[in-house]
């Protein structure tokens, strides 16, 4: 069976035949390290959104990994990438269009201190946790994941629509030995945090303006120890217990949160 990446072309300009007709007016944003515009595949009428990075040298292997890491990757609450049009002066990724906007702005719409209901809240997280969960699994981290990096399929509520992972600019490819990545499911957190307690958080921001536990308030500080009621020690593990690791933990929780079929 083939890969993902065998099936996303990387093609020349001449190649392309000028199969896309660029809407340089309609501009949905910027990611990393370059614009997002609409797009018309003109033999099948689809509309796409149209990513240019452009690349000198040292970014060009940048580009290259972005492309090798979407193209391997096909799952519903990840953004879809179908081609990429490149030359020596730039890369353009041929992407599938969300027209609902990013998750920040959708925060930004409701105000620092609306609070969504958990029945809300609970199928954007679930969406975002699988695909955390299968990037994971493929040994990826996004190292750049937050509210605005978070795409809505459909304009309008967030109260029943799909959300996908974008802007893989600052994707990499981590070394197994060295374990789970923590950045993006701390980044996870905090987005849960701000749905369902408050915007107030990241005041609307991505949660990976706060990259850690010290710069979100949140950790004790150094010479400060953990408070734990003297009479509940803490439990100790049976002799021969296996404790859970983090990566086993997060699998669990994963497959806890998918829909039942």
């Amino acid at each position: 069976m083939c890969s993902r990446a065998q099936l996303v072309p990387l093609r020349g300009p001449t190649a392309s035949g000028g199969r896309y007709r660029i809407l340089k007016s309609e501009k949905l944003g910027e990611g990393c390290y370059g614009a997002v515009v609409k797009a018309t595949d003109l033999i099948t009428g689809a509309m796409r959104a149209w990513k240019t990075v452009k690349t000198s040298k040292g970014d060009l292997a940048n580009s290259r990994l972005e492309f090798k890491i979407m193209a391997s990757m096909d799952h519903p609450s990840i953004i879809r990438l179908y081609e990429v049009v490149a030359d020596s002066k730039r890369f353009c990724f041929v992407m599938e269009l969300c027209e609902g906007g990013d998750l920040m702005n959708k925060l930004a719409e409701v105000g620092p201190e609306f609070r969504f209901p958990e029945s809300v809240s609970a199928p954007v997280i679930r969406q975002l946790l699988c695909a955390v969960h299968y990037m994971q699994e493929r040994l990826i981290t996004h190292s750049d994941l937050g509210s605005r990096n978070v795409l809505l399929v459909r304009p309008g509520s967030l109260e029943g629509n799909k959300v996908k992972i974008a802007d893989f600019g600052s994707a990499k490819i981590f070394d197994p030995e060295k374990g789970p990545q923590k950045g993006d499911i701390w980044s996870l957190g905090l987005m849960m945090r701000t749905l369902v307690c408050s915007s107030g958080l990241s005041g609307g921001k991505s949660a990976s303006s706060a990259s850690s536990p010290s710069k979100a308030g949140l950790a004790p500080k150094a010479t400060e120890k953990p408070s734990r009621p003297s009479s509940s020690p803490q439990p100790k593990a049976a002799a021969g217990a296996r404790v859970p690791s983090e990566a086993s933990t997060m699998s669990s929780t994963a497959e806890a949160a998918a829909p039942t079929k």
